[in-house]
């Protein structure tokens, strides 16, 4: 008989960060696991060793061949497989020992989710590799005082961006949904889960008290281009726009939101809505008074500007990714039993 969850640990080249991640599994309260261990450095023999030293028969290590990179690493996690749940955890993070334990039963209380995820706490790797409490969680805690799960559904504000903020925090139903996870391979690492999300069926389950321990390193993987961070969001933005049932408030809304979000984004939404030939409609609603600042911002970006208007065929196939998933969230949310 299978495992109750299959756990896909991932790592490259993290040697004094995996042990710890792998002794947060081993203490899960919650044993019926299995463990896929992937190593995606094919020179590098210490995940091997680590996995012999342990010696626990629940953990195999898949050592690949050549090098695959973050992205079609991550979409292995999505491969059909017999146990009831699938979750992720990154080399660089660390696990409570209550979280499987604690989404499992949530999952299991909830036959119809497809997905469950907890709040993370944030840590800081310092150059020395201590590790510092930043006491900051990704959802501030004191926003749910009951302590209680949460549902979200689908539309929510969020989701302009993105809403569960890592998959290393989730637990997953099996199922042929699983396919619709796995992104394009060009997906940038930067925005692979924000991406990613806009498959997920809802609504999600969220536990808010952190059950995951959420790592700042010194190294990462993740792109620093600040413009394809721009393009990305911007995509994510214009097939949101672009299959929500908008009207004049709903557009008015959206102004209020971006005047009020700390880098008043205001342009950045006018491109992204640009992106999805809603422009005009939500032009109407900037101010006389703004314009002139927005303009300024335009022009001194416009480069950027230019990048981003071209981002749809430039990334077709994130896009075209975004645009099926999120018009199928959209007919969801009309139709939940569909």
């Amino acid at each position: 008989m299978p495992a109750a969850v299959r756990v896909y640990l991932l790592t490259y080249r993290r040697n004094h960060l995996l042990p710890r991640a792998l002794a947060s599994l081993l203490a899960q309260t919650f044993t019926d696991w299995t463990c896929e261990l992937h190593n995606d450095a094919p020179d590098d023999p210490f995940p091997a060793q680590l996995v012999t030293q342990t010696a626990d028969p629940r953990i195999r290590l898949v050592q690949h061949e050549k090098n695959l990179g973050p992205n079609r690493t991550f979409n292995l996690v999505f491969q059909p497989c017999a146990e009831r749940y699938v979750c992720l955890l990154e080399d660089d993070n660390s696990w409570e020992p209550s979280f499987l334990e604690t989404l499992v039963a949530l999952l299991d209380k909830n036959p119809s989710t497809q997905v469950a995820w907890s709040n993370m706490r944030i840590w800081q790797e310092n150059p020395d590799t201590t590790w510092t409490d930043t006491g900051r969680t990704i959802w501030p805690i004191a926003d749910f005082p009951s302590s209680q799960p949460a549902a979200f559904s689908w539309p929510h504000e969020r989701h302009l961006d993105s809403l569960v903020h890592s998959n290393g925090s989730a637990l997953i139903r099996s199922g042929p949904h699983l396919a619709d996870f796995i992104v394009p391979p060009e997906t940038p690492f930067l925005a692979m889960e924000p991406i990613r999300e806009r498959a997920m069926r809802f609504p999600l389950l969220f536990h808010p008290q952190p059950l995951v321990n959420f790592a700042w390193t010194v190294a990462t993987a993740r792109e620093s281009s600040s413009l394809l961070a721009a393009e990305m969001k911007a995509l994510l933005t214009a097939s949101y726009l672009r299959h929500a049932p908008l009207d004049r408030a709903a557009f008015a809304q959206l102004a209020d939101r971006a005047r009020r979000s700390p880098a008043n984004e205001l342009s950045g939404l006018l491109v992204s809505a640009a992106l999805a030939s809603h422009a005009a409609s939500f032009a109407r609603h900037i101010r006389l008074a703004e314009w002139p600042r927005i303009l300024a911002s335009l022009l001194r970006h416009a480069r950027t500007n230019v990048s981003i208007l071209r981002a749809r065929r430039r990334h077709a196939a994130i896009w075209a990714y975004l645009d099926l998933h999120t018009a199928r969230r959209f007919v969801e949310a009309r139709s939940p039993s569909a």
